[in-house]
């Protein structure tokens, strides 16, 4: 009955879609019976040389030099990183993988479980109790470690990591017949294997015009992997990042390979994906559709080579420019202070291509979108120094450009109100010893919502150079449920969850047996300040809303004050906050000392509320990469039988005499003094009414 629920489900478009799909399917599997590999035409012409397409590489000594000269360090580590790779020594995620004398490019390289070498769709929804986590056979298959050997023959010209590529490429296309394995199941990883293979030949360009054998091969494949993209666009399956980057893989093969006979269709069909996907995907205020930064992240880096991509062809789409930098600005502003992303919703731990040092950096493609655009406003927001990624796309002329550009102007405030999505940051500057904190009370996400956390009100507090209060982040995918479950649940994030039960409740990998959704959000800024106001609907069939209000301080403090009404009584309350790397110590009543292990400086968190509570401090973890799991602490303040209405404060400063001065009084009037000044905070019944500063009120 599911089935037929499901059938009736999809509109007339989609059933004719997947009906076509299935015809495919069956086609493919009887010829992966018989052995049998798609004619792509004639044998390859004499030309099989991959164009080059972007100009770092067209004008190879000039970028080399100017590459050796800004970024000296790149070059060591894609050196020592290749080294290791000559010995099947492999970076994945935050690992290096010693694969011993043979590459198995079937095998989840952690739980050493092995994905069987049959037809492809058959795996489709494959145990991981069988094969492991395919993350991890794909990630592997992705090849991103290529560009390093690229890298350190350019840096070098020394042939050994010639030899390497070369053998590790052929190594997987013997592994790998054609639509057997794994590794052809998902058409977003045969785009980002072929992206990295093309990306890495053009480093080897001359070798690789003295080997024709090799180039027969690498072009056959990379001829069959278009045509399976091409004909399992991921239209419904995962029309997200999945299929802006199948959409990218068939504009790079195809025009790499401009003599294979269906390229232009290829590159059209890539171009007319892209274009109409940024409309649909990309908010208004630049948000990603799907809530998770990290796949924001992924979308700025394919519409940023989409952008360098056809700009060598015709200009870019209508409006394409405008919503490309509203994309790049927002993720930028609101990133933490190192410039780093904040892990909100799920993160998978890749990338499309490893041309920065930093996969979580965001800078570098601003940078990058700065010089290429000639936007000034950009520039500003990415610092003085040319970044590594955008030398690489747009070679030595974008550092020129770069140059010229203004890059001293000062926005009015840094902070980022992003209504459509829902992020709400407030931050000092954009210095990395700034302070900083960004909120969540956007919708779960889109569809499905697959990519979600159950992180409403959820926030991150970052200042003078650590990360003190942070976002768990995503160990795995499909790994563990229970770990899966755990990371994305409401009672791992730095919100309310009440009787035990998270805000949504997930049903499989990425789905979900229910979504809350917020019901209010808004801020007011002013200078150096800030204040955001929220409300969501996750526990009203229970009797109980959650209201935050998060009153930002400039350097010197910040205020969560959360209102809980409770119109049936409930067993059970629990305040989260989950801290970095570092120490807490309990130093007074409800009062906490956390020592960052970035840079062992102190900061201070203090609670105070009007009914009794308990904290807690629990040795935890956080996933700052997928597979990685650091420990952290979490401190945690939990109530018993809720019956009347709460209001809990948490405060949060560098200042222990500051925060240890203040008080809630009766008449709900916080009140607390240092350093001869002075601060009031009035509440009102659902958020903060007037704020004070030695006397004077600030108009929020």
């Amino acid at each position: 009955m599911a089935a037929v629920g499901r059938l009736r489900s999809l509109t007339p478009e989609e059933l004719v879609f997947r009906l076509a799909e299935e015809l495919r399917f069956a086609r493919e599997r009887a010829a992966a019976r018989n052995g049998t590999v798609p004619n792509m035409g004639d044998q390859p012409p004499d030309e099989t040389v991959p164009r080059i397409l972007f100009v770092s590489l067209r004008e190879p000594e000039a970028s080399r030099r100017l590459w050796l000269e800004l970024f000296p360090e790149s070059a060591r580590e894609s050196i020592m990183i290749s080294d290791q790779i000559l010995r099947n020594r492999l970076p994945l995620f935050s690992d290096v993988v010693d694969f011993g004398a043979h590459i198995d490019w079937h095998v989840d390289y952690r739980s050493r479980k092995r994905a069987p070498l049959t037809f492809y769709r058959d795996l489709h929804r494959v145990d991981p109790r069988a094969v492991g986590d395919t993350k991890n056979i794909w990630e592997l298959s992705r090849q991103n470690f290529l560009l390093h050997l690229g890298k350190a023959y350019f840096a070098t010209g020394e042939k050994r990591y010639y030899e390497k590529w070369k053998e590790i490429i052929l190594s997987w296309i013997e592994s790998n017949p054609y639509n057997l394995g794994i590794n052809w199941e998902s058409s977003i990883e045969l785009a980002i294997r072929g992206i990295n293979w093309i990306w890495s030949s053009w480093f080897f360009i001359e070798e690789l015009k003295q080997d024709p054998a090799l180039r027969e091969v690498l072009y056959a494949a990379l001829s069959t992997h278009a045509r399976h993209i091409h004909d399992h666009l991921s239209f419904y399956f995962s029309p997200n990042t999945h299929l802006t980057c199948e959409a990218l893989g068939l504009v790079y093969i195809g025009a790499s390979f401009p003599s294979i006979p269906s390229a232009s269709r290829w590159v059209a069909r890539g171009f007319d994906i892209l274009e109409r996907e940024l409309a649909r995907q990309v908010l208004d205020d630049g948000g990603y559709f799907e809530m998770a930064t990290y796949y924001h992240k992924y979308t700025i880096d394919s519409y940023l080579q989409y952008l360098v991509l056809r700009e060598g062809r015709e200009r870019w789409a209508p409006d394409a420019e405008s919503k490309i930098k509203k994309l790049i600005t927002h993720l930028v502003l609101t990133a933490e202070p190192d410039g780093t992303i904040p892990l909100i919703g799920d993160s998978d731990g890749g990338e499309l291509l490893h041309l920065g040092r930093n996969k979580r950096a965001v800078r570098g493609a601003c940078c990058a979108a700065a010089a290429l655009l000639g936007d000034s406003e950009l520039a500003s927001l990415c610092g003085d120094a040319y970044a590594e990624e955008a030398l690489w796309l747009l070679g030595t002329a974008g550092f020129e450009t770069f140059g010229k550009l203004n890059r001293n102007a000062r926005r009015a405030t840094y902070h980022s109100i992003n209504r459509a999505s829902g992020i709400f940051c407030f931050r000092t500057g954009m210095g990395e010893r700034d302070a900083y904190v960004v909120i969540d009370c956007g919708l779960h996400g889109w569809r499905t919502c697959g990519h979600a956390h159950a992180d409403l009100l959820s926030f991150e507090w970052y200042c003078d150079g650590a990360k003190v209060v942070v976002d768990p982040g995503t160990y795995t995918y499909k790994g563990s449920r229970q770990s899966r479950d755990a990371a994305r649940s409401s009672q791992r994030h730095n919100t309310i969850t009440i009787d035990g039960v998270s805000q949504s409740i997930p049903g499989d990998t990425f789905k979900w047996k229910t979504i809350a959704r917020p019901k209010h959000a808004t801020a007011r800024t002013f200078e150096r300040c800030g204040l955001f106001e929220g409300e969501h609907d996750a526990y009203e069939a229970i009797g109980c809303r959650h209201r935050r209000s998060v009153l930002f301080l400039d350097t010197e403090l910040t205020v969560v004050v959360d209102f809980v009404k409770v119109a049936r009584p409930r067993a059970s309350l629990l305040s989260n906050l989950q801290f970095g790397e570092g120490t807490l110590e309990r130093i007074g009543a409800h009062a906490y000392r956390f020592i960052s292990a970035r840079n062992s400086k102190s900061y201070y968190v203090r609670f105070m509320g009007t009914r009794d509570f308990d904290t807690a401090v629990e040795e935890s973890e956080i996933y700052p990469d997928y597979n990685r799991a650091v420990s952290a602490p979490r401190l945690m303040l939990t109530e018993r039988d809720l019956r009347v209405d709460q209001v809990i404060v948490t405060l949060l400063g560098t200042d222990s005499a500051l925060l240890q001065s203040f008080n809630l009084g009766g008449d709900m009037v916080l009140k607390g003094s240092a350093a001869e000044r002075g601060y009031e905070i009035r509440l009102a019944p659902e958020g903060i009414d007037t704020v004070f500063i030695d006397a004077k009120a600030l108009q929020l």
